[in-house]
């Protein structure tokens, strides 16, 4: 049921898009671009899990005013599993698609805030702008970071709904009613790995 929602999902995203892979340090990445080659870029980030299919609720309407490009990071959708889950990898990942880019605007939810951030630290890119929604990278020490990463473990459905709880206002009605999904979602490799991969010098 989740494949099948995820592949609707990134249909719609990359409904008259242009996809393909590009090369980066951690190997391909999928990606697609809307919108015409005049207008001014656009790069959206999406988060911990998911995938380009996360975007497609806005990339047709932002795709009128930019021309927007729409990664996959490594290990996440279409991408390839990287070398290594390090945040720095995936950073350097979407920062060599990005360099070629003239001033655009960095849009990143969760885990891709966080690497927006990253990317318009490095000299690699200059973005004209940076949209966050819920970026994560807030310091945590460790006493908080290991709390969060024993939630994010959680196996059980009580635990799906505690992680729902902490993790949205308003959990989506879809999530509460399949805990399941988010179980299976936060288990996954690349949410792990990464968040095993994760050093105090990270945050």
């Amino acid at each position: 049921m989740r494949q099948i929602a995820l592949a609707v999902l990134r249909a719609v995203a990359e409904r008259s898009a242009r996809t393909g892979w590009a090369e980066s340090p951690s190997g391909p990445l999928r990606f697609a671009v809307r919108g015409s080659a005049t207008a001014p870029p656009m790069l959206l980030l999406h988060g911990l899990g998911d995938s380009l299919a996360g975007w497609a609720g806005v990339a047709g309407t932002l795709a009128e005013r930019y021309q927007v490009h729409l990664l996959d990071l490594p290990g996440h959708g279409m991408s390839p599993r990287p070398s290594d889950w390090r945040l720095g990898t995936l950073a350097n990942a979407v920062a060599h698609y990005a360099r070629p880019l003239t001033d655009p605007v960095l849009v990143g939810h969760s885990l891709g805030g966080w690497i927006a951030l990253r990317v318009a630290l490095s000299s690699a890119v200059r973005p004209k702008a940076i949209a966050l929604i819920n970026p994560g990278g807030a310091a945590l020490s460790r006493e908080h970071w290991a709390p969060f990463r024993q939630l994010v473990s959680a196996r059980d459905a009580a635990g799906a709904a505690r992680y729902l709880e902490r993790a949205f206002h308003r959990p989506p009605l879809a999530l509460r009613l399949l805990p399941g999904q988010v179980i299976g979602m936060m288990s996954a490799e690349c949410c792990q790995g990464i968040l095993d991969g994760l050093e105090e010098s990270d945050f």
